[in-house]
């Protein structure tokens, strides 16, 4: 099987107002999916369902189903927090811990999962360091403050701790929208390197870097999934007359 993600007859709320509507998609396992579309269209909503963050809201709800590697993770058994171990998330400013030091920022996620082992946190951590592409910036700087570091090396922190805990899923809310154009260009290589590991979905409104870093790309439109097609197709000859005009910058 080698769909990593499947979404099926979703529908989130906030309250009584229903942000997501009927969305249906699958992703492949190892494919970059780049979701578009305007301001409020629920792009960002869409993504924290499939890790259970979208609930930590007051008054949120998602319904439906979204399957991770075959499994239900909006099933009510299961627990979120293993969803999250599962499904990793970098969001759109760096959120590093101010008061961790680096190599605790990177390791915070598998301590709170109970591994104590020195070694075993020592290897974590310069194994997703390495793959967040930082380690050679910051292997001799540790024990200071992730706070520390620049913006870029900041969100390639985020990316670290997020894959210390070996997610096969790599959710990016506009991962670049904070970060300067050299540090956007690091982050898109980034992505291109571990797309040979994790299957990673990007929110963007950054139609240049959808094309860039995209297998597949996602059109979605007041809550709704307007068209899902390769992504060389749906910027060159979209079927929706609504993709059209939202990549030729018409509205949105």
């Amino acid at each position: 099987m080698n769909t990593a993600i499947k979404v099926k007859d979703l529908n989130a709320f906030f309250g009584e107002t229903k942000v997501v509507n009927g969305v249906n998609f699958s992703c492949e396992k190892k494919e970059v999916l780049a979701l578009i579309g305007p301001s409020g269209c629920g792009k960002s909503t869409l993504i924290r369902c499939i890790n259970r963050l979208h609930e930590e809201t007051p008054g949120a709800k998602a319904m439906g189903e979204i399957f991770v590697n075959g499994e239900n993770v909006l099933a009510h058994q299961v627990d979120p927090v293993l969803v999250r171990s599962k499904v990793g998330m970098v969001f759109q400013k760096p959120n590093p811990f101010p008061t961790l030091s680096v190599f605790e920022n990177v390791v915070v996620g598998l301590k709170l999962s109970g591994v104590r082992t020195k070694s075993i946190l020592e290897e974590s951590c310069e194994r997703a360091l390495k793959q967040a592409a930082l380690w050679n910036e910051v292997k001799d700087q540790l024990k200071k403050p992730g706070s520390s570091l620049s913006g870029g090396q900041q969100q390639r922190l985020c990316i670290a701790r997020a894959l210390a805990v070996n997610p096969s899923i790599l959710l990016m809310d506009e991962p670049t929208s904070a970060l300067d154009p050299i540090s956007t260009a690091k982050i898109e290589d980034l992505i291109e390197i571990l797309k040979g590991e994790v299957t990673i979905l990007i929110v963007t409104h950054n139609m240049q870097q959808a094309m860039r870093v995209s297998d597949r790309t996602a059109f979605m439109l007041w809550g709704e999934l307007i068209e899902i097609e390769r992504t060389a197709k749906i910027f060159s000859n979209p079927v929706d007359e609504r993709t059209t005009r939202y990549i030729s910058g018409k509205f949105g």
